[in-house]
């Protein structure tokens, strides 16, 4: 009977995604980390990403998971008579009962689940008593299409299963902090060209996956807060990867090339989410131009709204329907004062300004910060 219930445990654990299925406790001691690792961009060759844990306690199953940049792929090794299996093996930490296994189940989310059937523990030491830090490896393909760089990858989905009674009851156990390592591609395509399209309102919306230079007759702010019915905004002097934006400027087309630095797809800061890639939301606030009026319009969850790649929403809880942006920018963005009237320097707020004023200031798309 003791059997079955850490059988049935352990496979609790092993679901991927069912993160919620147990309460998580965040240890002080668990430590999990990888190496830093180089791939070669050649559809063939095969790199080891090595994963370790230590812990004065002793688990009996884990879970993670890493999202990797497009292009790389577990790769695929012979397991017998013709047959080939993803290339993942746990070290020599677990019993002959302990089953591990990775798959992707989409083109850049990798998964690692490792279990013991018999419920017993991964073994923290060797016959001598040294500490066994190794964990597994797992193997590693990038393709000829995937982008030279270097990505800072981030552990999620981090559980481990602790046994914590002799009925084979079970504790979900995680980091307080998760782990990150460095992927760096080699030999494959340079960078990334995303193209962008201001248009005729002035106003709109970005995130990137590199740094980046503001383009002339343009500039990005961040959205701090919301205060009444107005958006705060904070100008920035260059574009940083993962920052979502509010843009502002002449209405066009710009490029934007750079290197991804993350794989994240997902980011927020102050009250404005962007994403890399297209996602459906029903919850927030979207920019619109509607009967004339720039701003951000409520979503209803009847009635979702699809968020283009390389774009931002609202993160904001309010039943009001319409949030507005500071009207004297609007307005100056409008008729162009802030980019093509000549020697006039312009505040945040589209107010004419002197060039030794406090904060920042615009002035035929220079910017300036005067302390």
């Amino acid at each position: 009977m003791r059997k079955t219930i850490y059988v049935l445990s352990a496979l609790c654990l092993s679901l991927l995604g069912q993160a919620e299925a147990l309460a998580q406790t965040k240890s002080e001691t668990l430590r999990v980390w990888m190496d830093d690792i180089t791939l070669t961009a050649d559809g063939e060759t095969i790199t080891k990403l090595t994963v370790y844990e230590n812990d004065v306690k002793d688990y009996a199953s884990f879970n993670m998971s890493f999202v990797v940049p497009d292009g790389i792929r577990i790769a695929q090794v012979s397991a017998g008579r013709g047959k080939v299996k993803n290339d993942v093996e746990l070290s020599d930490r677990g019993t002959e009962s302990h089953t591990i296994t990775a798959n992707q189940p989409s083109e850049t989310l990798i998964k690692v689940s490792c279990i013991s059937m018999e419920g017993e523990n991964l073994y923290p030491d060797d016959v001598d008593g040294n500490p066994l830090d190794e964990l597994f490896t797992i193997g590693l393909v990038a393709d000829p299409t995937a982008l030279n760089g270097a990505y800072t990858i981030t552990l999620g989905d981090l559980d481990f299963g602790l046994i914590i009674d002799e009925q084979g009851n079970m504790e979900d156990i995680t980091m307080e902090e998760l782990p990150t390592f460095q992927l760096t591609i080699t030999g494959g395509q340079d960078g990334l060209t995303i193209p962008y399209t201001l248009t005729a309102s002035g106003v709109g919306t970005l995130v990137l996956p590199f740094d980046a230079e503001v383009p002339e007759g343009l500039m990005v702010l961040t959205a701090t807060d919301v205060v009444g019915n107005e958006v705060q905004l904070s100008q920035q002097t260059r574009i940083v990867a993962g920052t979502p934006l509010i843009v502002m400027g002449e209405a066009g087309a710009y490029t934007f090339q750079g290197v991804p630095a993350t794989t994240e797809t997902t980011f927020t800061e102050g009250v404005l989410t962007g994403t890399t890639v297209q996602q459906s939301i029903t919850a927030g606030y979207v920019l619109q131009t509607q009967n004339g009026e720039t701003g951000f319009f409520r979503i209803s969850a009847d009635d979702p709204i699809t968020i283009p790649a390389y774009r931002c929403w609202l993160n904001y809880d309010s039943e009001v329907k319409w949030l507005g942006l500071p009207e004297g920018l609007l307005t100056a963005i409008r008729n162009g004062k802030w980019s093509q009237e000549n020697g006039q320097w312009f505040d945040l707020g589209g107010r004419p300004t002197s060039v030794k004023a406090r904060g920042m200031k615009v002035q035929q798309g220079r910017k300036t910060i005067h302390n």
